[in-house]
This record gives C-alpha cells, sequence and structure tokens, in this order.
C-alpha cells in the first residue's frame, strides 16, 4: 500500500494465496487473514502510485543528470586531447539526427 495521509491508505498491489484446502463441502467455516505491507520508494515508482507530477520532476532531473554526463565526458576529452586543433560540437547535425525519431514515436 502507499499511505497517502495520517488516516487514508491506497492500495497498490494486491495477491491472494490460498495454502490450506478442505474439500468437504459441507464444512463452510474458514478464516480470512489480510496482511498489509508498506511499499518502498522504488516500487512505487515501479507501480505508477505517484501523481504525474512525481514522474514529470524525475524525468526532468535524469534528463539534466543525463546532459552533465555528456558534457563532463566531453569536457575530459576536450581536455585530453592531443589534436592540436580539436573538432567542435555538431550539436545541430546530432539534433536533426535524433529529434525527428522522438517527435515521431
Amino acid at each position: 500500500y502507499y499511505q497517502v495521509d495520517n488516516y487514508k491508505k491506497k492500495i497498490i498491489k494486491m495477491s491472494l494465496a490460498g495454502d490450506q484446502y478442505d474439500f468437504v463441502q459441507k464444512n463452510t467455516k474458514y478464516t480470512l487473514t489480510i496482511d498489509y505491507h508498506a511499499l518502498g520508494f522504488y516500487e512505487l515508482i515501479l507501480s505508477f502510485a505517484y501523481s504525474p507530477s512525481i514522474f514529470v520532476v524525475i524525468f526532468v532531473f535524469l534528463g539534466f543528470l543525463t546532459a552533465a554526463t555528456g558534457v563532463t565526458g566531453w569536457a575530459i576529452s576536450r581536455m585530453t586531447t592531443m589534436l592540436q586543433n580539436p573538432p567542435g560540437v555538431k550539436l545541430f547535425s546530432m539534433l536533426v539526427l535524433i529529434v525527428p525519431p522522438a517527435v515521431g514515436g
């Protein structure tokens, strides 16, 4: 479950397991036991339990992290190159290649 506030829980994942069977049809007594377990942060993310705004924040954060990693890798290779005139960044050429498939789906 996901604890929304102090009084409200949201059931995210449920399973039913039978472990003791009685094949006597006249016996109608049974015991139902319900166990609640809170899901962790990653399990809630993978179950899409949060509001869409949380996922937008995660998407933007991961986008900036990916871009920062790329810029860091480029800066390190630029600083450590042995070439006298290293090639520049071809950002527009790269965008022409990667944007149309992303927009087209």
